[in-house]
């Protein structure tokens, strides 16, 4: 009997193809497990971003040169939320360690480390120990930023002329510089001593009644020793002692209220107009969003006088708006440009005046600051229903990093989730509003009939 050979070579040739198949496709498996290990990128569509850090904190990862080790202990059900976190912090930095210790388990491990409850979190750097309740992203930052940012940094609020409170109206923004590293401390100018001008910084926040002399010549001295001042502005608030001290800085302040009827949110006041102009500097450089300013002010730079300061604006108005002088005619809502007394826009709302010299020591010859001093004109922007809102929080939070000489603390941070919202302003709801309301109807209108009419011309 013979064998046709053809009917022998089928069934290995099939094997072999099976076989090869089946390594090509392990291989592939393989080579992309490798490549999703080593390249890790994700996106994340949580509305509240509760898988990403803000840059920011990337940027603060960032600057560690030596490992910190965290300790945390938790209960049944929290350990891969704490491991979830601690890996989103270790895919920024290498130097990131961490133990998850069981606390029902190892009741030993906890009392040997002083813990009592769940959620408490030991982090060790070079020899220093710091104790978290909860390893949040805002705890455990913070405590990175007390070891390797091992300086003194304190800003004082002025009171004595009715201001704005650090515990009231600022109590949010108070909070999140404690949260980057900053003590808050209050300033009365007519009984306190001036603190030394290292790493401190004076806020005189939206003042309503006038300085003394003396109170004022306290800060000059201040600012030639080397101090950063910041201060922000209200419309029609009479403040000549005040306003005459910043004009000796060749920062004018002037009359009105700004009105942007184009550049505000969509059903929003026009007297909020939205900043979307920005100089380039390395305050403003990660600003991507305008920043809104309730009730604001125009002010200006005195170009004429020359010194060995240098002046430059920061943020500015739209073209759109335009400053209203009279205040009563604003109250009555009569809000139309006057040519003969209004000031058209843009116009400055952010000035920053400073003192300089080169740093010999440096490779680069950086800038190194002799002061400075930042005029906002508006103190509503940072309050505590405004302060989340576009970027008005960065605008003011890497205003004081920058005075303090902290560059690489420059950046965005992550906003506040309270609900799902988008900022819109005018324009943008006019958009879509024609969008959703009149194309996209309009485009199903049109399809609709071109379909029955080519059905009826077939049919």
């Amino acid at each position: 009997m013979k064998f046709n050979s053809k009917y022998i070579d089928r069934p290995v040739k099939y094997w072999a193809t099976v076989i090869v198949s089946t390594l090509l496709l392990i291989g592939i498996a393989v080579s992309l497990e490798v490549l999703s290990y080593t390249n890790n990128y994700r996106i994340d569509l949580t509305p509240e971003q509760h898988f990403t850090i803000s840059d920011q904190s990337i940027k603060i990862l960032k600057l560690l040169e030596k490992d910190i080790t965290f300790t945390a202990f938790y209960q049944r059900g929290d350990r891969k939320e704490y491991n979830n976190f601690f890996r989103l912090l270790s895919n920024h930095s290498k130097h990131i360690k961490y133990r998850l210790i069981d606390l029902d388990r190892f009741p030993g491990q906890a009392k040997l480390h002083g813990v009592t409850t769940s959620g408490q979190t030991i982090s060790e750097y070079q020899g220093r120990k710091e104790m978290d309740v909860h390893p949040t992203e805002e705890n455990i930052i913070n405590t990175i930023l007390k070891f390797i940012k091992d300086i003194r940094r304190e800003l004082y609020f002025t009171t004595g002329h009715d201001e704005k409170r650090e515990r009231g109206q600022y109590l949010d923004i108070s909070q999140q510089l404690k949260y980057e590293g900053w003590s808050i401390n209050t300033l009365n100018l007519a009984t306190d001593n001036i603190p030394a001008v290292d790493n401190t910084l004076i806020l005189i926040p939206g003042p309503k009644k006038d300085f003394f002399d003396h109170e004022l010549n306290e800060l000059s001295k201040y600012l030639k020793q080397g101090g950063k001042i910041v201060v922000l502005l209200e419309p029609y608030t009479k403040l000549p002692n005040l306003m005459k001290f910043l004009k000796k800085y060749r920062i004018l302040t002037g009359q009105g209220i700004i009105i942007d009827l184009e550049n505000k949110l969509l059903a929003g006041d026009y007297l909020a107009p939205l900043i979307p102009f920005y100089a380039n500097s390395p305050i403003t450089k990660y600003l991507k969003t305008p920043s809104i300013f309730p009730t604001a002010m125009p002010i200006f730079i005195d170009k004429k006088v020359n010194d060995d300061s240098s002046i430059a604006f920061l943020a500015k108005t739209s073209d759109a708006s335009w400053a209203k002088i009279n205040q009563e005619d604003v109250k009555r809502g009569d809000i139309d440009f006057v040519k003969a007394t209004d000031k058209k826009g843009p116009l400055t709302v952010a000035v920053m005046v400073m003192w300089t010299h080169k740093d010999d020591k440096d490779e680069n010859e950086e800038e190194v600051l002799d002061g400075a001093l930042v005029c906002f004109s508006d103190s509503d922007f940072i309050q505590n229903q405004y302060v989340e809102m576009m970027g008005n929080k960065d605008l003011f939070l890497n205003t004081l990093n920058f005075l303090n000489q902290e560059k690489d603390l420059i950046s965005i941070r992550t906003k506040k989730y309270e609900f799902p919202f988008h900022h819109m302003t005018d324009a943008q709801g006019r958009m879509a509003f024609i969008t959703l309301v009149v194309i996209m109807p309009l485009f199903f209108i049109i399809t609709g009939i071109i379909i029955f009419v080519y059905r009826k011309w077939r049919g």
